[in-house]
């Protein structure tokens, strides 16, 4: 099976897993909390197998899909370089957010309702509670998304073209998996923020530190008005 035949079916199973997600999300025979526990732990751990088959189909190994030991000595040095990209991604997606809808007022009119909306909007648990929650399906996330986008795509991308080529057409998928017009553009300066960082650092958990932070920043910037 060719480039496009093996993307494909990336592509059509991550959907798959966000449409396990959803079922979960509105199944009203379960609780609020078992919702947002289940979910992004279905998705974190489901992206993390579909990653780890294609990886073996692949025959892409551990070491280059990201899944390396940090010496302790390195975990302050991978935290600084994922709290920058981080940062750089958040100043651009500020500029982007207030660009668009300048440029496109109609933009202004869309709102899809989040799961980070729902989770804010519980009355029946307290902020401290909703806080550790939204960490945890922030971290789930990242993760699901590093794993196939950048533990796996890029990989493979690298493997047939050039890394300039193989960073762009991966972040232009991971764009894509954001269906909010306001979501695509800072995607892919996510993607590319993502990519850049794992093949600088040649392991999977500073991309996903600098994802989880990015969406944090994100999430609770606008949570405290601070964004």
């Amino acid at each position: 099976m060719g480039i496009f035949g093996n993307v494909s079916k990336i592509m059509l199973y991550f959907a798959g897993v966000q449409l396990i997600a959803a079922a979960i999300w509105f199944n009203p025979a379960m609780s609020f909390v078992a919702k947002v526990i289940i979910a992004p732990a279905v998705v974190a751990v489901l992206a993390f197998g579909i990653m780890e088959n294609f990886r073996l189909k692949l025959e892409i190994s551990r070491a280059d899909a990201g899944f390396v030991a940090l010496p302790c000595r390195d975990w302050g040095k991978t935290l600084i370089v994922a709290l920058a990209g981080a940062i750089f991604c958040l100043l651009m997606a500020v500029a982007i957010v207030w660009l668009l809808p300048r440029l496109w007022p109609s933009l202004n009119k869309v709102n899809l309702k989040s799961w980070i909306a729902l989770i804010r909007e519980y009355k029946h648990m307290s902020p401290c509670s909703k806080n550790l929650l939204l960490f945890f399906s922030l971290l789930c996330y990242a993760s699901a998304e590093e794993f196939l986008f950048r533990g796996l795509l890029l990989q493979y991308f690298k493997r047939h073209m050039v890394f300039s080529y193989a960073l762009a057409l991966s972040s232009l998928l991971f764009a894509l998996a954001h269906l909010h017009p306001l979501y695509f553009p800072t995607s892919i300066v996510m993607g590319l923020v993502a990519g850049y960082l794992m093949q600088r650092t040649g392991n999977i958990w500073t991309p996903i530190a600098a994802h989880f932070v990015y969406n944090s920043l994100i999430v609770f910037g606008t949570q405290y008005s601070f964004l």
